[in-house]
């Protein structure tokens, strides 16, 4: 299983401190992406990371990506090591 699996995605996003810390990445995602559009930078990444790389770093990413399509971002995802 991995963090596309929805009882694992559960399972993270339900963990102390995961809801505290995306409302935080978030919030400082938002304070910055603005800033860097006014400064003329058309790409930005975002890397997550974790102890196997397969299963709460995904989550994250996932819930990154799901922020962030709301808005005007292309968003792009890369699991590196999902499948390893």
């Amino acid at each position: 299983r991995t963090g596309k699996t929805p009882s694992v995605r559960k399972f993270v996003l339900a963990s102390p401190g995961t809801k505290d810390f995306l409302r935080e990445l978030f919030r400082f995602v938002d304070f910055v992406l603005p800033r860097f559009a006014r400064e003329g930078k058309t790409t930005v990444a975002i890397a997550v990371g974790c102890t196997g790389g397969k299963h709460r770093s995904v989550v994250i990413a996932e819930e990154i990506r799901t922020h962030l399509k709301g808005g005007s971002c292309d968003v792009r995802i890369y699991h590196r090591d999902l499948y390893k």
